[in-house]
């Protein structure tokens, strides 16, 4: 018999397949994943090879190492094989597969989380690697979860699961194979209880959501350890609820929480989700994302802030002001009036199209001089939507995109409008009025529908003509 060797400090022992028919002295012919192969079980050692489609699962018990020669069921094993490679320590036993048991949530009408009927199989003995799994379609509050801690947590098939605690409680979800809080499109993983409940993902797990998740009535938390450890995907909803108190991300897991384009996040109530000191941030907000505002602007965190698409939708006023680089992409007043007070000349930019619905108000009012930059690159930008649009006489705003920055709609600037060097104004059939100032700056271009729109001199009493008709205008070309 060989001696055995040793890989990544682990002993094994080369088996040679026989040259003869038959079972060798020691040995026992064994069928693994449907195609046979030697075993040789030593004394201290039990291994346990699983085929299931793709997927391959090696428990080590003791501390001896059996090598396979063959193949099983589309898996090939080339030989040897480098278990040194697999296995970085002796603690190492499963490659990226399930360890912990599945529990679906069986009662249609919610109940209690600790009682163990409410679970298939019934959840007599729960454990920190369980995979909990809410699929059964229709609305249930999950009530008295406590402070523990389990595998996974998924929510499918247009499931709406609430849960609440009956005493402040964190869920911790320590992980398995695979994301580790998901929630498909369609459905919902809700907190609703004044009672404060944290779901937390330690350092090593992920979080996806496609659904939505409302957080409300009391200062919950959903948290992440690792910088994006917990995206919601395309078409996926947050919102921070009605009477939601504090920041629903935590404060200091920074970069933690993604925003993925086509993802929203609503603010009813509660504290900003940024949480953490400008410029650092716990939540990313990535291009083609929006962040909607629906509460007071208590909620608004702006100075040296990034948001992707801003939306403002209050039955009232909300008003920002500070003097660290506000960026934006789309900037939407749906309803209510919107005081736009950024200050200095820090980079406030807006990237995208400027619009206002109607009955709606955007005013650009800093209480000290500010600039705001139109400068979005590779596609035009349009101002328009039927509200009122304002600028104070404090207020300037510097076009800086080559590809563009469309009026649809007439505007009167107390202000100044100023087209830098490569930006380009295309006024179409709009006009640019009022008592403020346009200046054309070397380099920078005006598109025109009207030729009096380019002159400096007045063409008849109040510069009645053209499509720029300000008080003051500068030509810099």
């Amino acid at each position: 018999m060989n001696k055995p060797r040793f890989i990544g400090g682990f002993p094994f022992q080369h088996l040679r397949a026989p040259k003869k028919r038959g079972t060798p002295t020691g040995t026992k012919p064994a069928s693994v994943g449907g195609s046979k192969g030697m075993l040789r079980i030593h004394a201290l050692t039990r291994v346990v090879l699983t085929s299931l489609a793709a997927l391959l699962v090696l428990s080590v018990a003791a501390s001896a190492l059996v090598l396979v020669r063959g193949r099983t069921a589309g898996l090939s094993f080339p030989w040897p094989v480098t278990f040194s490679k697999i296995f970085a320590s002796r603690s190492a036993r499963t490659l990226n597969t399930p360890v912990g048991t599945n529990y679906v949530w069986s009662n249609n009408s919610g109940g209690d989380w600790q009682d163990p009927a409410n679970w298939l199989p019934a959840r007599t003995t729960p454990a920190t690697t369980d995979r909990l799994l809410f699929n059964n379609g229709v609305s249930e509050t999950i009530t008295n979860v406590p402070t523990q801690t389990i595998g996974q947590l998924s929510v499918t098939v247009n499931t709406i699961a609430t849960l609440q605690a009956a005493a402040p409680a964190t869920l911790t979800i320590a992980g398995d194979a695979g994301d580790d809080l998901s929630v498909a499109a369609g459905s919902q993983l809700n907190i609703n209880t004044a009672t404060a409940l944290t779901i937390n993902l330690p350092t090593g797990t992920t979080g996806s959501i496609s659904g939505s998740m409302t957080l409300s009535a009391g200062a919950h938390r959903l948290t992440a350890a690792d910088a994006t450890g917990i995206t919601f995907q395309n078409g996926a909803t947050f919102i921070e609820g009605t009477s939601f108190s504090g920041n629903p991300f935590g404060t200091t897991s920074l970069n933690s929480v993604i925003f993925a384009s086509g993802s929203t996040f609503v603010y009813l109530a509660g504290s900003n989700p940024f949480a953490a000191t400008q410029p650092s941030s716990v939540v990313v907000f990535q291009a083609g994302s929006t962040y909607s505002h629906h509460g007071s602007s208590v909620g608004l965190s702006t100075s040296g802030r990034t948001y992707a698409n801003f939306e403002l939708n209050v039955a009232g006023t909300a008003t920002i002001s500070g003097g660290a680089a506000l960026v934006m992409d789309q900037l939407t007043v749906t309803q209510g009036t919107f005081n736009y007070e950024m200050t200095g000349t820090p980079g406030h930019a807006i990237k995208g199209d400027i619009s206002v619905a109607s009955g709606a108000t955007l005013n650009f009012n800093p209480a000290t001089a500010g600039t705001v930059n139109l400068s979005g690159s590779g596609s035009p930008q349009a101002i328009g939507g039927a509200g009122t649009l304002t600028f104070s006489s404090l207020s300037t705003i510097a076009i800086a995109n080559a590809a563009g920055v469309n009026l649809g709609k007439d505007i009167a600037t107390s202000g100044t409008f100023i087209v830098n060097s490569g930006g380009l104004l295309n006024c179409q059939t709009s006009v640019l009025s009022g008592s403020g100032t346009f200046t054309l700056a070397s380099g920078g271009k005006l598109g025109i529908g009207d030729p009096n729109g380019i002159t400096t001199a007045a063409c008849g009493t109040g510069s009645t003509c053209g499509n720029v008709r300000t008080t003051a205008r500068t030509n810099g070309r």
